[in-house]
């Protein structure tokens, strides 16, 4: 297995991880419904995932992260990892992750490559950042570059 792969899946499941912990926390948070279009130079990306994790700098608990899957106008709707429509109030790190591998029907052998869309550096080490409305909004908008 390639060494940045496991690195990035190591990555992948290490974020996933806190998303879930603070998805079970009990603390009520300010939800607000969030949606909007992600571009790559200008044209819609379809089955990309795009996460928003609160900052919550002063916050010990600023609450559960949100995200979503793009259709093939490049739309997405945000969700808690609760299954609440939205996103926490406030500032978020966003981070926009290429679509995962088909899964083959064997296991024998690595599947397909994963199949890279978006630039790396909106994945892991974003610096894409959102502040969620008390109203949320329609239009967080990413029109992300390939240069």
């Amino acid at each position: 297995m390639d060494k940045r792969f496991a690195a990035r899946c190591l990555t992948r499941a290490a974020a996933i991880s806190v998303m879930v912990l603070l998805g079970c926390e009990s603390k009520p948070h300010g939800l607000a419904p969030v949606s909007g279009v992600v571009t790559l130079d200008g044209q819609p990306v379809s089955g990309v995932r795009v996460t928003f994790q609160p900052s919550g700098r002063d916050v010990e608990n600023p609450g559960p992260g949100s995200s979503a899957f793009s259709d093939a106008s490049g739309r997405y709707e945000l969700e808690t990892v609760r299954g609440e429509l939205g996103a926490v109030l406030g500032q978020h790190t966003v981070r926009i992750l290429n679509p995962e591998p088909e899964k083959e029907g064997s296991d024998d052998g690595p599947g397909p490559p994963r199949k890279e869309i978006v630039p790396r550096r909106y994945e892991v080490s974003s610096d894409l950042t959102f502040d969620v409305p008390p109203d949320g909004t329609d239009s967080a908008n990413f029109e992300l570059t390939s240069k």
